[in-house]
């Protein structure tokens, strides 16, 4: 499990000419890298010239690389984002508030730790009362564990 300093960590990108990408986002906040090194690390692991979005395969191979491994928590129903899938909103009720999570939600990745979030959009830590994603439907979510 991440201690909840993993709040403390904010991903900066040195390169002002790159776009960020909420896949390779969300891994720099758990490798504690800047943004262009962790896309450099996804990179990697793909066969393509650049990266444009990420699998969960790819983020689970990028993440177990780095020595970060991700449980199961939530797996969506069948049927792409089905209405009976709970929102954001309805997910964070159910979570434990001590660990730290890596959620799909309709195609993005948010990374929440406590009663915080951030994602390659916002680029800052906020309470997840006043995320604009609480209405998306939840993809996904495992928990993330790191090697002590």
């Amino acid at each position: 499990m991440l201690p909840r300093t993993a709040q403390a960590h904010t991903p900066l990108r040195t390169s002002k000419s790159r776009r960020t990408w909420c896949g390779p986002y969300a891994a720099a906040v758990f490798m504690r890298q800047h943004y262009d090194a962790a896309y450099e690390v996804c990179l990697c692991h793909t066969l393509r010239d650049k990266i444009t979005g990420m699998s969960n395969k790819l983020m689970k191979t990028v993440m177990e690389a780095n020595g970060i491994y991700m449980t199961l928590h939530y797996c969506r129903d069948v049927g792409s984002y089905a209405r009976h899938n709970p929102t954001l909103a309805a997910w964070l009720k159910t979570r434990d508030r001590k660990k730290t999570y890596l959620v799909n939600i309709t195609g993005h990745y948010i990374v929440v730790s406590g009663d915080k979030t951030i994602d390659n959009q916002s680029g800052e830590w906020h309470s997840v009362r006043k995320s604009k994603h609480r209405r998306k439907r939840v993809g996904y979510a495992w928990e993330i564990k790191a090697p002590h």
